[in-house]
């Protein structure tokens, strides 16, 4: 049952709907990898935001605590302004992103405004994800076509955790369409990684994919067909629930991996710590990132 200040937000620019229905064509739930059983959507009420009072009233009740955080994007189309810039700093080698910044920077100080300006046909970030408890908020940045003031506070609040997995594109897209530092940001694929560092020995250092997490950690599969499909415009319901997922998924992994790490991780500074009745292959001090018992981030 939705609380009495969800469905007060229903009044304007929210679509609220659940997943219990959703299936493959032919009816039945789809196999995952490894005979693994896809992630139950059903657990979640998504809530489909297009205008700017029905995101500041969603997420005025986000006060502390862990969200679960994800974007969709395409490609930004740059201004006719920052394609001039573009093409001098090209020519001469420059920085691009240094000269649109500063061409942005010029502009604010000669209209004598306090924000950047927004060029809101040009951004590449098209919806914003965010999850608490059992909801999920989509954020239809493209057809708002402005910043919520209550959206922005959530995400440069240090004292609320965005955790999502694999998200230094989403923090970049971020900072070159909104310029927004997001604070207190934690990639749930490194803590898994972290997690299960003696089964993933053989590969490469990094975050472990959404996929791969959800398998390992959760134990169910995750479809990740929508992720490259067009995400400008209008949102069908099968893009809907993929988002929503990614950002419940990241959230529901968050509160499964914290309290293991700090279970496993040895008491003692400096010690390896056991897992699964083996020792680990690395210690604590050896995380800069992972300090005092505690997912340090990105700052």
């Amino acid at each position: 049952m939705h609380s009495a200040k969800h469905a007060l937000v229903l009044a304007a620019g929210v679509e609220n709907f659940t997943t219990n229905d959703v299936k493959t064509e032919d009816g039945t739930p789809a196999e995952g990898p490894r005979n693994l059983i896809p992630y139950p959507h059903g657990l979640h009420s998504i809530f489909y935001l297009t205008t700017e009072g029905a995101v500041d009233n969603a997420l005025k009740g986000v006060v502390d605590g862990v969200v679960g955080f994800d974007t969709e994007f395409d490609k930004r189309k740059p201004t006719d302004d920052e394609d001039f810039i573009i093409r001098i700093f090209g020519e001469i080698g420059g920085q691009k992103k240094w000269g649109i910044l500063a061409l942005q920077l010029l502009e604010m100080k000669a209209k004598g405004k306090a924000e950047f300006r927004v060029a809101w046909d040009n951004i590449a970030l098209c919806v914003i994800q965010l999850a608490q408890g059992t909801n999920v908020w989509l954020i239809n940045l493209r057809a708002i076509k402005a910043y919520p003031k209550e959206l922005k506070r959530v995400l440069c609040s240090q004292s609320i955790i965005k955790a999502g997995v694999g998200v230094t594109s989403d923090l970049s897209h971020l900072w070159n369409d909104l310029r927004t530092d997001v604070q207190n940001v934690v990639d749930v694929g490194c803590m898994a990684r972290l997690l299960l560092a003696h089964k993933f020995s053989h590969t490469q250092y990094g975050n472990l994919s959404l996929q791969t997490c959800t398998e390992e950690i959760l134990g169910y599969s995750v479809d990740k067909e929508e992720r490259l499909s067009n995400w400008t415009g209008e949102l069908t319901k099968q893009q809907k629930i993929y988002a929503a997922m990614d950002a419940a998924i990241s959230l529901r992994l968050y509160e499964t991996l914290a309290p293991a790490l700090d279970l496993n991780l040895a008491s003692q500074p400096g010690d390896i710590g056991t897992y699964g009745g083996k020792k680990r292959p690395w210690s604590v001090k050896d995380c800069y990132w992972f300090s005092n018992n505690k997912f340090q981030g990105y700052t």
